[in-house]
């Protein structure tokens, strides 16, 4: 029997990219549920910790995109959900 800690994946995934075509990927997190994930996107994006310009969440098993968060060049963030998110989901 290991002793070794299980490291499990989280379901969401959120993909950062440097522009916003989505073409060179910057950061890649994963979180528990969208209800987390989608408030951490917008911390990141808004302070620019990752320099990304898009970033994508998602559900790893389904492939189902929750939101897509933008930054424009003057700092404004674009929040477009494409799917209710909910706390606990």
């Amino acid at each position: 029997m290991s002793t070794e800690p299980e490291h499990r994946i989280l379901p969401i995934k959120t993909v950062y990219y440097a522009d916003s075509r989505a073409r060179e990927i910057v950061r890649i997190n994963h979180a528990g549920t969208a209800y987390r994930a989608v408030p951490l996107v917008i911390e990141h994006m808004q302070t620019n910790d990752y320099a990304a310009m898009l970033a994508e969440c998602f559900d790893m098993a389904t492939g189902e995109l929750h939101a897509v968060i933008k930054r424009s060049v003057d700092g404004t963030i674009t929040i477009v959900f494409k799917r209710e998110v909910q706390k606990g989901h």
